[in-house]
């Protein structure tokens, strides 16, 4: 009530403007006094009948009212009268897309973009709402006419660097069109401005999510030549190294990386924690490949001790104490907490039924070993690691059939990963 009040004796002490209408019919509104809210921003708006921003609050109250048809005769009618306002275009936008309507929402976008009355600035800011809520309609075919505008916005002002970053980014958001298009987008903007920490990001996501590690490490060594405060290029490297087996390489990469996180003083402690874990839980990983089991033990311990629960490092931690048969009451300490987060990942659920075989529990080892293939997902489903496991592990606990199942899985899983033709059993059998 405070705020009626204030509106109030706002109004009595100056003469009423836009802002200060709306802010006491808002008041109302808040107070659940709808109709006086109602009453307060008509006065205003037919007292001053020309003013566009106040004739769209009124039609906003009235939606906000539940008034819809009158809220939309209002916005119809301001369109009608001043169909180069973009604004209104926006405020319909906004209107149907609260409605679940976003096609028609996505119309008056269409037809905002078309009109060449409509200045550039008013058509950068009309698209800055339609990026906001790029996943809201589904609609392929709005979607398809949405990127024809875009498309030729940006060839009509190439030197516009935000308007080729939304095209971008709706590109992305969308499966209308291919990858290859976006990206060129985003090369345009490095051309416009080779600074751009959002571009960058994005073709490093490209390359990441496809995973092209020669790209990757091209793109962010691009990268670190114009920013090479930011961590990310050198964890995307790191990965990118992994991914090529070049061990050494992403062991300098993390370390580089570690002395970004170092240096940014307005970093936020729990992300400096977050990647100072991530960076040693990199490089433990890195020695791990270069056998050297005891650097990589190092710098587990190091990445628990900024997060104690790092998921996916006790996993990969508790893994490799398994293979190395050390320490393995800590190995299913650890491993336990992984499916304990995640009862139902195929990978933390291998690791653990592993622990367990190699601590001599071999009925608990079968019970997990089982539920990992269980809940394997369409990617891992040709896992060779999870289906050595699941061989030995039900060879060894006296259950034959199942280990002559995850033999022939595990054959078809090496040839798949050889790039061979998978012979069913028979043929096996005969060769």
């Amino acid at each position: 009530m405070k705020a009626l009040a204030d509106a109030e004796k706002i109004e009595k002490l100056k003469k009423p403007t836009a802002y200060t209408t709306i802010m006491r019919a808002q008041a109302y509104f808040n107070a659940n006094k709808e109709e006086k809210g109602l009453r307060v921003i008509e006065q205003y708006a037919q007292a001053n009948p020309s003013n566009i921003a106040i004739q769209l609050a009124r039609g906003d109250s009235y939606a906000a009212a539940g008034k819809d048809d009158e809220a939309l005769r209002i916005y119809n009618d301001v369109l009608q009268h001043n169909p180069t306002y973009a604004k209104t275009y926006a405020v319909l936008y906004a209107y149907y897309l609260q409605r679940g309507d976003s096609a028609t929402g996505e119309s008056y976008i269409y037809s905002a973009l078309q009109q060449s009355q409509i200045g550039l600035d008013d058509k950068i800011n009309i698209l800055r709402v339609l990026s906001k809520n790029i996943h809201a309609n589904d609609n392929k075919d709005e979607r398809a006419r949405i990127l024809t505008i875009l498309d030729d916005l940006s060839r009509q002002y190439p030197l516009e660097e935000e308007i080729h970053g939304i095209y971008a980014n709706y590109l992305d958001a969308t499966d209308v069109v291919e990858d290859s298009i976006a990206n060129r987008e985003w090369h345009i903007i490095l051309d416009l401005n080779p600074y751009s920490a959002e571009a960058w990001g994005a073709l490093t996501s490209d390359a990441l999510r496809k995973d092209d590690a020669q790209r990757l490490i091209s793109i962010t060594d691009s990268a670190t030549h114009y920013l090479p405060d930011d961590y990310r290029w050198y964890l995307y490297q790191t990965i990118g190294y992994i991914l090529l087996h070049d061990y050494e390489k992403a062991i300098d990469a993390s370390r580089r990386g570690q002395q970004c996180v170092a240096a940014d003083e307005n970093m936020p402690a729990q992300q400096r924690s977050m990647m100072y874990s991530t960076f040693y839980q990199n490089m433990g990983d890195a020695y791990y490949e270069l056998s050297q089991s005891d650097s990589s033990y190092y710098y587990y311990e190091q990445s628990l001790s900024y997060m104690p629960d790092n998921i996916g490092l006790l996993n990969n931690y508790a893994y490799h104490l398994a293979l190395d048969s050390m320490d393995l009451s800590r190995a299913e300490q650890m491993s336990a907490k992984t499916i304990q987060a995640e009862a139902d990942n195929a990978t933390y659920l291998d690791t653990y039924a592993w622990v367990l075989f190699r601590r001599g529990n071999l009925t608990l080892a079968r019970f997990y070993i089982q539920r990992a293939v269980d809940n394997l997902t369409p990617q891992q489903a040709n896992d060779p690691d999870v289906w050595e496991h699941y061989t030995t592990i039900m060879e060894l606990s006296g259950h034959a059939d199942a280990a002559a199942t995850g033999r022939q899985r595990l054959l078809e899983a090496l040839q798949k990963a050889a790039g061979l033709d998978v012979l069913d059993s028979d043929e096996h059998e005969t060769k």
